[in-house]
């Protein structure tokens, strides 16, 4: 039997979730809780299309095998690193800007590049930022199902 490898063009379903269970995404979308076994996702391995962590995963599985599969932080979205933390005063924020906790704004740095960050924490005199992607730190833990070698 036929068995997945770099540089084959798969069909699978897949899940992703947090080690406490919390759903991130599937092959149906990041807002379907499940995969929809009638569209499963199209994928090139090796394409960096996706996280290599779940590639990895997937070579060597044969069609209609299912996989239960663990991406480290390092494989996914990297560690967390405490000194992509930082803060300002509330009155550097544009005007416009109500902040919340979890509201995602665009930064620049001093060439001028974009960047995301997350405001942690609002205090009196600073609005603490976090510019770490928002999955940094988290292993991924994939449920997955290959459909098809193409």
């Amino acid at each position: 039997m036929a068995m997945a490898k770099m540089g084959d063009t798969v069909r699978l379903i897949y899940t992703c979730r947090l080690e406490d269970g919390t759903f991130i995404d599937s092959s149906a979308g990041e807002h379907a809780e499940e995969a929809d076994p009638a569209a499963p996702m199209e994928l090139e391995l090796g394409s960096d299309y996706c996280l290599p962590g779940l590639e990895q995963a997937v070579v060597g599985m044969s069609v209609g095998e299912n996989k239960e599969a663990v991406v480290a932080a390092v494989d996914a979205y990297g560690e967390h690193y405490p000194d992509m933390i930082t803060s300002v005063a509330p009155e550097e924020l544009p005007a416009e800007i109500e902040p919340e906790i979890g509201m995602i704004l665009e930064a620049y740095d001093e060439e001028g590049n974009s960047f995301p960050v997350t405001i942690i924490a609002i205090e009196e005199d600073r609005i603490r930022f976090d510019a770490n992607h928002p999955l940094a730190g988290e292993d991924l833990h994939y449920a997955i199902e290959l459909k098809e070698i193409l």
